[in-house]
């Protein structure tokens, strides 16, 4: 900037009498600051919504099989936790046993939301037999529900990666148990790690699109 031009710019911030001294491009005194006058806006989709949540991704194998539990199905909590797995941007995936499952509930009721499919009916409804869950379900998004919601029927995950990813589980519940059983419990955590990511690969895919394929329709979600 030229000198004189400087001098200018200072001499016409000098105060009057009358008047408080301001410096070039500040906020005059004595108005109302105008948040939309700077750019900042109300709305819930503007950009910086979200910027602050954490969340968490998570699946769960089993040791037992409803068939060999009295309740079957009404008995969820007693299955038991074979293997964990969880993804979230800071850590990636991490692998949680049995003896884990303590850590795990409370490590989870650090995050804004925990994402799964069909946690709230299930893989939740495991982790109750070793503590309190009710932290972890007041952080639950559970995109299976939401869909089912959604369409009024049930969606697997295998068919809903089959048809937004191209891409297809490499096994099922009863496959894990078996699996495990055998001694194979790097193959479980391995087969619940693929599905974390494919979960996690859906989601983003229906925050970037704003939908998801089922039986080849566009499906339009808002998961925020």
């Amino acid at each position: 900037m030229p000198r004189s031009r400087w001098r200018t710019e200072v001499a016409a911030t000098k105060a009057t009498p009358n008047q408080p001294r301001r410096l070039p491009g500040s906020i005059k005194p004595n108005r109302p600051l105008q948040l939309q006058n700077l750019g900042y806006r109300k709305r819930k989709d503007t950009y910086l919504a979200g910027l602050f949540d954490r969340e968490i991704y998570l699946d769960i194998e089993t040791l037992r099989i409803s068939s060999e539990v009295d309740g079957g199905w009404g008995n969820i909590r007693a299955f038991g936790l074979a293997v964990a797995v969880t993804w979230d941007k800071e850590h990636a995936f991490r692998r949680w046993y049995e003896e884990d499952a303590l850590k795990l509930i409370t490590e989870l009721e650090q995050f804004t939301h925990v994402i799964t499919f069909n946690g709230n009916r299930f893989d939740i409804e495991v982790l109750r037999a070793y503590a309190p869950v009710e932290g972890v379900r007041n952080r639950s998004m559970d995109i299976h529900e939401l869909l089912h919601k959604q369409l009024g029927h049930r969606v697997k995950l295998d068919q809903l990666a089959k048809d937004t990813l191209g891409t297809a589980k490499s096994g099922d519940g009863l496959d894990a148990v078996r699996w495990w059983r055998a001694g194979q419990k790097d193959r479980v955590a391995e087969y619940c790690e693929q599905d974390v990511a494919i979960l996690r690969d859906v989601v983003e895919h229906g925050r970037a699109k704003g939908f998801v394929v089922i039986s080849a329709k566009q499906v339009r979600v808002q998961w925020e």
